[in-house]
């Protein structure tokens, strides 16, 4: 089979604040043990509730401890204590949906050399699992409708050199068939996504390799052509589509390892622009969601990473997203789910985390956002210090730098500066999410020795920043 290849141009935005964020957007983690590593995360509400459960399969750490662990939500965005599930043979992946067409959601799961149907109750339990081999490697999985008969189907793929992916079609009552099997373009898949990617009505799928993406047009009938292939030059865990240019094309972004985030905007076929990066700072990228996380109707993206941080890049609504505002996600991240874990209407977080630091923490953290928005400032350098000028001369501008880290607009309302210093130059009333200003600032001593002052800004929302001015006059 030969491979359309596109080489692409890689455009690399460094755009990480290093500050961690102070603002109180999202109340401290709730916390749930995990007994072995997760691999994976599914959100649905298994027991019809209204309220949003999770599970995620476990990958043994010791022995042959096999299972899925399924926590039901109390609504609040606190969860029961897990239920656990055996499977036939240790997890990759998870997925979810109706598998039998009863009204029930149903799990299944990628274990490597098979996959596993736990078939749900209904009321958050699930019937006994069933172990199905599988003939390539199966460390991913994604349940999606590919023959248009209103049954989900199944593609399993792996990170064995090959990766080859395998369909197998839903039979309408919980089995599947095999169907075909085909080559993904690229060795060691770590993702993939379905969508209609070039707006034909078929569902296509994109993989996530060892330095490529991969695109491959469904047929409709459960089969798929060739693949196109971008490179990305690194790694990447994760791959979604989304539309975050608002063109009602689907885009392409993947969590690349190292430094971030990797957008593709969608030419309107199917076909994607250059790749640009999006820099994360130290820690290497793990997962990645898109959801509106401020409230502006666009698009942002979270990213978890292995250094222990979650980053939030807010959308500008054109495909670009700003600087990461880093948050401390307490015992690491991995897995992340974006959804309204306490009803609140606002976004929430769930992450899993397996080691932080060298010391091997299993656990399930929630974040949830509490929808305050208030702007993370940041000011560079906290004070000015101007070398000794004669008195009623003046001296060369100082200037400081005024930074928005989001998570929205930051509407300046005064600015006052005291002593013997004077503003030359102001910033915009309104800062951008991810913009910064300067400030420039003179300083005229009225007498000799040292002289101090003060420039305090005040936001519309009330808060004071103030930086520390001062000088000698001689």
């Amino acid at each position: 089979m030969r491979f359309g290849i596109l080489f692409c141009t890689l455009t690399l935005l460094t755009l990480t604040s290093g500050n961690f964020a102070h603002a109180s957007q999202f109340l401290p983690a709730l916390t749930y043990p995990l007994h072995d590593t997760p691999h994976g995360l599914a959100t649905a509400d298994f027991n019809g509730d209204g309220n949003l459960d999770i599970a995620i399969p476990n990958y043994p750490d010791s022995g042959n401890d096999n299972y899925v662990a399924v926590f039901l939500g109390n609504g609040d965005g606190s969860f029961k204590v897990s239920v656990n599930y055996s499977l036939g043979a240790a997890p990759y992946d998870i997925a979810v949906g109706d598998l039998n067409g009863d009204g029930k959601l149903d799990i299944v799961t990628a274990n490597q050399v098979s996959y596993d149907v736990l078939l749900g109750n209904g009321d958050g339990t699930f019937r006994t699992s069933s172990d199905n081999a599988v003939a390539y490697a199966a460390t991913n999985l994604i349940l999606a409708d590919f023959n248009h008969d209103g049954i989900l189907d199944l593609v399993f793929c792996g990170t064995d050199q090959v990766s080859t992916a395998e369909v197998l079609l839903g039979n309408g009552d919980g089995t599947f068939g095999f169907a075909s099997s085909f080559p993904t373009g690229g060795r060691n898949v770590s993702a993939l996504t379905a969508a209609d990617l070039n707006g034909d009505g078929a569902l296509d799928l994109a993989f996530a390799h060892m330095g490529v993406t991969t695109v491959l047009f469904g047929h409709g009938d459960g089969t798929f052509g060739t693949p196109s292939v971008y490179q990305s030059g690194v790694p990447s865990y994760r791959i979604l589509a989304r539309d975050l240019n608002q063109d009602g094309d689907l885009d392409l972004v993947t969590a690349l390892v190292h430094p971030g985030p990797m957008v593709y905007l969608n030419n309107g076929d199917g076909t994607f622009a250059p790749g640009v990066v999006y820099d994360i700072g130290l820690g290497e990228a793990f997962d990645v969601a898109v959801a509106d996380m401020n409230a502006d109707s666009l698009a942002d993206l979270v990213v978890t990473d292995q250094g222990g941080t979650f980053n939030l890049l807010f959308g500008r609504g054109n495909g670009t997203f700003t600087r990461a505002l880093q948050y401390d996600a307490e015992t690491g991240s991995q897995y992340l789910n974006i959804a309204d874990y306490n009803n609140d209407g606002h976004p929430d977080l769930a992450i899993t985390a397996f080691f932080t630091l060298g010391e091997v923490i299993d656990d399930l953290q929630i974040f949830r956002n509490t929808g305050d928005l208030t702007p993370v400032v940041d000011l560079n350098p906290t004070s000015l210090r101007f070398p000794a000028t004669f008195v009623g001369q003046h001296s060369h501008p100082q200037q400081f730098l005024l930074r928005n880290h989001g998570p929205s607009v930051l509407t300046i309302a005064n600015v006052t500066v005291s002593g013997d210093f004077t503003q030359q130059s102001h910033c915009a009333k309104t800062v951008g999410i991810g913009q910064r200003c300067n400030f420039s600032v003179t300083f005229t001593p009225t007498a000799t020795g040292r002289r101090d002052g003060e420039v305090t800004i005040v936001t519309s929302d009330g808060s004071h920043y103030t930086e520390e001015l001062s000088g000698i006059g001689k």
